[in-house]
């Protein structure tokens, strides 16, 4: 049970920066790439993914920090399907 513990530390003291607290601004974009990876999505919704690529181009300073960080919280779940769109 300590050993649990403590890799559940490790784990988090790793991936802070991918679970952080978010801003407003990056809570909508989290939000968007979450239902662009959804798991009831039987393929990758391209209106979605276009609203992504646009935020990304409307706001470059905050956006890519943001859905990077998002899309890499959606790569680290271990649904393949969900993986697989979160690299669409």
């Amino acid at each position: 049970m300590e050993l649990l513990k403590e890799w559940k530390g490790k784990i988090k003291e790793t991936f802070k920066d991918v679970v952080g607290e978010l801003d407003p601004a990056e809570k909508r974009l989290s939000d968007l790439v979450e239902r662009a990876t959804s798991e009831s999505l039987q393929a990758p919704d391209l209106g979605l993914n276009l609203a992504v690529v646009d935020e990304v181009n409307t706001n470059p300073d905050v956006a890519i920090d943001a859905i990077t960080r998002a899309v890499r919280r959606a790569f680290l779940k271990p649904n393949p399907h969900v993986q697989l769109l979160s690299l669409a």
